[in-house]
């Protein structure tokens, strides 16, 4: 595969002695962090619990976790003439990037969907992909995208296009969507088919979907609403879970709805924005593990975002939101957010099973099952910005004895023989941004959780005894 990353730079370099004028564009960044106690808890017994069995137990023989990655994307434009522009996005790796000092906990996590139903991301673990590739074609009555990809709306909630050098993500599309602009009312209709076979929908998943933007630049106001439908059919790869012996199977075909609405203003010296995600739809009748368990999809978020500028070196920003979690009933409610939206720097940030089992990507975490609320602080002062964050949570759905029950974490059902509790705990982060030079940031963070009793239970009445978590870490970003 270092071949065929060589083979396409040179193509793209040799574009140069053409009339297309080629710009390059691009990121990379490195990461080193580290988890102190990342178990979350002291074992309740000798032996780990099986997969399955709805214990929130992180197994691992160590107390300490050091992730080292690199994140890389790579974005050449190709300006035609006036009418069209060709751009791109070649990445490294799984999730844009890879591990630095060897093979590991970034790999393409094929299992442990869990209702991510408007999740995108590459389905194979290749050296080199291609994460857009598209047409933009400009003509008077609107502005067309034809080939792959990447969608964003609102906050970037569930759409993301992963534009920020620390984004590992991208929900990406292969189709062709056109942007209809009257006035400050921007329509945009579109259609694709990812993961797809030849198979004319059991192995393929089919979006059709338009968005409603009024855009009033002069007010700093945008209202909105996106309709979507997702189809996959039984055989589709991207719609599978891991099974009770960690094996991946499809969760059956489905149609599922997503009406996700989105309000922001911005005055002087505050401004709050608003996305409601709503999913609905039918099928994925295998998610509770067999056949007909399930009705179907009924999930909902509420995500509230706000800032106050005190003056010009401090500010306030508050979080806020409300993300269902699965209260096994004939029809799945639980909500994945988009793995590009963080909270905080540990809780719902990283996929602490895959530290020592590598059929999971460490990377692969999502806010999910959660009412939560988060304070914000920021001081600025010439290249430096210093950060203080306090974030609380609960959870919103819990096992409850003699019912079935959902494990948020890893995606599968249970039936639940002890009471869960729903305190997801307290996190703390102090994080400071030096912006070296305008293509440069180097950032840090120290975070302190404390872990909720959520984290103890072992579906057994002998919970774990639960460990707060320290973690530090230092990133560098260069965008290009």
């Amino acid at each position: 595969m270092k071949s065929h990353i060589f083979i396409v730079l040179s193509f793209l370099l040799s574009l140069s002695s053409f009339a297309t004028t080629a710009n390059f564009k691009g990121s990379i960044a490195v990461e080193t962090s580290r988890i102190h106690d990342y178990k979350r808890a002291d074992k309740a017994t000798g032996a780990p619990f099986a997969f399955g069995s709805g214990s929130e137990e992180v197994f691992g023989n160590s107390d300490n976790a050091e992730i080292q990655s690199f994140i890389f994307r790579l974005n050449p434009e190709l300006i035609i003439n006036d009418h069209v522009t060709v751009f791109s996005e070649l990445s490294s790796g799984h999730a844009r990037g890879g591990k630095i000092g060897g093979n590991g906990n970034t790999a393409n996590q094929v299992g442990n969907f869990g209702g991510r139903f408007f999740q995108s991301a590459p389905t194979s673990d290749d050296t080199l992909h291609i994460n857009q590739a598209y047409m933009e074609i400009y003509s008077d009555i609107a502005t067309f995208k034809v080939g792959r990809f990447a969608k964003h709306w609102g906050l970037g909630a569930v759409l993301n296009n992963g534009s920020n050098a620390m984004d590992r993500f991208i929900s990406r599309y292969d189709g062709i969507e056109g942007q209809f602009s009257v006035g400050k009312l921007f329509v945009t209709p579109y259609w694709s088919k990812t993961d797809g076979t030849l198979h004319h929908l059991s192995g393929s998943v089919r979006d059709m979907g338009v968005s409603v933007l009024y855009d009033d630049t002069n007010n700093d106001m945008q209202l909105g609403l996106l309709w979507s439908e997702r189809k996959a059919g039984s055989r589709a790869g991207s719609m599978q879970q891991f099974n009770g012996t960690l094996l991946p199977v499809n969760v059956s075909e489905s149609s599922i709805r997503m009406f996700d609405f989105f309000y922001k203003k911005d005055w002087k010296n505050f401004g709050f924005g608003l996305e409601v995600p709503y999913l609905d739809g039918d099928g994925a009748s295998n998610l509770y593990g067999t056949a007909g368990s399930t009705d179907g999809i009924q999930s909902i978020s509420v995500i509230f975002e706000s800032y106050f500028n005190v003056n010009s070196n401090f500010s306030l920003d508050f979080k806020a939101g409300m993300v269902s979690g699965d209260d096994s009933s004939k029809e799945f409610s639980a909500m994945y957010l988009n793995n590009n939206y963080k909270l905080a720097e540990l809780l719902f940030s990283y996929n602490l099973h895959a530290v020592e089992n590598s059929q999971f990507n460490v990377f692969d975490a999502a806010v999910t099952n959660a009412t939560y609320a988060k304070l914000g602080m920021n001081y600025t002062k010439g290249q430096w910005t210093w950060k203080l964050g306090l974030l609380w949570a609960k959870a919103n759905e819990t096992a409850e004895s003699g019912k079935q029950a959902w494990n948020h974490d890893l995606g599968y059902a249970y039936t639940a023989a002890a009471n869960q509790d729903s305190d997801l705990g307290i996190e703390a982060d102090l994080g400071f941004d030096y912006q070296w030079n305008p293509n440069l940031m180097l950032s840090g963070f120290l975070s302190y959780y404390m872990v909720g009793d959520y984290y103890a239970f072992t579906n057994t009445g002998a919970n774990l005894d639960t460990k707060n978590q320290i973690g530090g870490g230092l990133r560098l970003a260069l965008d290009f």
